[in-house]
């Protein structure tokens, strides 16, 4: 018996021994994938209750990127492939994590190479937001620390890529407690770049006419999404000057002033060309300079000697400069050409120093002078020169001053000089004001003594290029007018201005005239009218109860009322006596007065003076009524009352 015993304590120990084992062993890592939950289990109380949905709902498939044409994109993952380590949490801190939403951009968002976007999250956390971290790739670009661990916070992250293919952008923050939040997860395309910048000149317009030597400002600005990196200008199709961008990704957008100095003569075409940081070219509009050569080359000479033997050598020095290039050089002796130089490269040669020989074995006076000529065929003449030749046996001449005879030349009238186009807009006024969808009349009136040849119509909203809104040709006449109706496309600021060109290629510009383009508003409901306060009508039979009877009164208006006052008449009776008589009264909407004179039996006098009241139900006031005869006077107050027939 006592073995029996002792072998159930030892079952017993053992027993026990295995379920502290049991109890003691750690808990085992969850698997990866959590099995499916059990069937729920059928009862009484769970069959009367209604099924709740589950709060974590089924991700939405993200659709694939819109295709561009010509590009195919990498396929877009829908989240980044691991995530990276988080802090711990606060022990015996919060546990609800940070809620984060992205606003920008959206899923699928096709991009150029270096095309730079902002990524916008907006972060809300009940214990305040410590920390947001932006990610791209899995890698930690920027974070953001929010002053003062605001509840809610808007967080705003740059990026772009020159990497091809599909990205994934996301954004995590932290509370007070270190509680992370669930990845705001967004996949991006990069593609290959393969637009060309937009450009265009600015100013001035086409075509343009200026003088030989002149100097002409070009304005230009180019827009790329991945950055402009150069701008260069090209006359006739060769490269003439060029800027680049300070930023080696380039600028959006890329604005630039050149200065095209007009030393040939004859037409040019200017084209400016823009460069993009992924190599794409764009090129702008054309512009056309006429430049006019109407300035003969200068000229001076001088002569080694004014006397000289027969056959004995005089040099002659000549310096020329002419814009355009010289052409030739002659030496004409005694009306006659004698020498002529002719430049290796004549548009090169804008100035010039050479030596002629003259001599001659006639004696006496010759007369030499130099005429030089520029590449266009004007010329210069120089002052005509005496040059003496004598014989060996005459003694060395002493010529006496000699005042040549020169040629008259018709005098050169300049050109008048004509100012560039004037125009003024008539209408709008400055700072005007046009609700969408109503259309802007602009109404301009432009002078050209040049004659008109061209006008243009802008418009200019604040921060952006101006916009072409129409081109009117000129009629060649010094004044024009022009008018249309305008439809502004968006609500902001906006200049409205007027450019003109004449007919030499004089290009003249209005004042710009600010005005407000409003957003169309909700139609405005006019109040009701207000409409005075109906008067009250007393007409009708009235009885007012006094001690031992009553007073009955019946009223009725009398022919010219008014809105405001209104005389009465009618009958009065005393029913304590039986008193009789005609009743006359006053009522001015809200007063009332009532007279009774020589009411029968025994010539009554009766007054009564009060105000009508419950909205022309009741009439209360005092009354008095005398005897003739009868030195007493009653008295009293009286609520009359409407009676009903």
């Amino acid at each position: 018996m006592k073995q029996f015993f002792a072998l159930c304590l030892l079952i017993a120990g053992a027993g026990l021994m295995v379920g502290c084992s049991f109890f003691n062993n750690p808990t085992p890592a969850l698997p990866t994938e959590l099995p499916p939950p059990p069937p729920p289990v059928q009862t009484e109380v769970s069959e009367t209750l209604t099924a709740v949905a589950p709060t974590a709902q089924a991700s939405t498939p993200i659709p694939p990127p819109t295709q561009i044409s010509g590009v195919t994109p990498a396929p877009l993952p829908i989240e980044p492939t691991e995530i990276p380590n988080l802090p711990s949490p606060t022990p015996g801190g919060e546990v609800n994590p940070p809620t984060v939403q992205l606003l920008a951009p959206t899923q699928g968002v096709q991009l150029a190479v270096n095309q730079s976007i902002n990524v916008v999250t907006l972060v809300s956390d009940d214990a305040g937001i410590r920390l947001v971290e932006f990610y791209a790739d899995n890698v930690l670009l920027n974070t953001q620390t929010p002053p003062n661990n605001p509840t809610t916070y808007q967080a705003v992250f740059p990026w772009s890529s020159a990497q091809i293919g599909a990205h994934t952008l996301f954004v995590i923050a932290y509370d007070m407690y270190n509680n992370a939040s669930a990845p705001a997860t967004v996949s991006v395309n990069v593609n290959a770049d393969t637009t060309g910048p937009q450009v265009s000149i600015l100013s001035p317009g086409s075509p343009q006419n200026v003088a030989l030597g002149a100097q002409l400002n070009i304005q230009t600005a180019a827009t790329d999404d991945a950055g402009v990196t150069q701008l260069q200008m090209l006359v006739d199709n060769q490269p003439y000057t060029q800027v680049n961008s300070q930023n080696p990704r380039g600028q959006n957008p890329f604005a630039a002033t050149f200065v095209y100095a007009a030393n040939a003569a004859g037409a040019h075409t200017i084209l400016i060309r823009a460069l993009d940081a992924a190599g794409n070219i764009g090129n702008s509009n054309a512009l056309t300079v006429n430049v006019n050569d109407n300035t003969p080359p200068g000229v001076t000479t001088n002569y080694s000697r004014y006397d000289v033997r027969q056959n004995e050598q005089v040099i002659v020095y000549t310096n020329a400069a002419d814009a355009a290039g010289i052409q030739r050089v002659e030496l004409w002796a005694d009306g006659n050409l004698y020498n002529v130089y002719n430049a290796p490269n004549p548009r090169a040669q804008t100035s010039l120093a050479i030596q002629q020989i003259w001599a001659s074995d006639a004696p006496g006076n010759h007369v030499l002078f130099v005429r030089v000529f520029d590449v266009n065929n004007q010329s210069t003449t120089t002052p005509a020169t005496n040059i003496f030749v004598r014989t060996p046996e005459q003694p060395t001449w002493t010529p006496t001053a000699f005042v040549p005879t020169r040629t008259p030349y018709p005098t050169r009238t300049p050109p008048p000089v004509i100012p560039p186009p004037n125009c003024q807009i008539e209408a709008p006024n400055t700072n005007f004001r046009v609700e969408q969808p109503n259309a802007l009349r602009i109404r301009w009136l432009c002078d050209a003594q040049g004659g008109m040849a061209l006008m243009q119509v802008f418009y200019q909203y604040s921060g952006v290029m101006a916009t072409q809104i129409e081109q009117v040709q000129g009629d060649g006449q010094t004044q024009q007018r022009g008018e249309l109706e305008w439809s502004p496309p968006a609500p902001g600021a906006v200049d409205v201005f007027v450019t003109a060109l004449d007919r030499m290629g004089q290009r003249g510009e209005s004042p710009h005239i600010p005005g407000i383009v409003e957003a169309q508003r909700p139609p405005t409901m006019p109040p009701p009218p207000t409409r005075a306060p109906e008067q009250p009508t007393i007409a009708g039979r009235w009885s007012g109860v006094v001690d031992n009877g009553a007073f009955i009164i019946n009223l009725e208006p009398r022919i010219g009322c008014s809105e405001t006052q209104c005389a009465y008449g009618g009958s009065f009776e005393d029913t304590r006596e039986n008193v009789r008589g005609e009743v006359n009264g006053q009522f001015d909407g809200s007063h009332l007065t009532l007279n009774v004179q020589g009411a029968q039996p025994g010539d009554v006098t009766w007054n009564f003076e009060g105000d009508v009241t419950a909205g022309g139900a009741q009439i209360v006031g005092q009354w008095s009524e005398a005897r003739a005869g009868v030195p007493s006077l009653q008295r009293g107050s009286v609520a009359f009352q409407r009676v009903l027939r």
